[in-house]
């Protein structure tokens, strides 16, 4: 599902895998809102070498 999609649907479990920066800080945080527990949330992040990394940049 896109972030997008996630608007309005409530999730048990959700897994973000970002490759890139995400373009806004709102649509990262619009799909962390979905989720029911914080034991469900996922995240991995990559740099440019896809190395997994600890941050992310915030553009908005």
């Amino acid at each position: 599902m896109t972030i997008n999609k996630s608007q309005y649907q409530t999730l048990k479990k959700l897994g973000q895998y970002l490759s890139k920066v995400v373009f806004s800080h709102g649509q990262s945080y619009v799909a962390l809102l979905r989720i029911t527990s914080i034991a469900g949330i996922k995240i991995l992040i990559e740099n440019a070498e896809n190395i997994p990394s600890n941050y992310t940049k915030n553009i908005i």
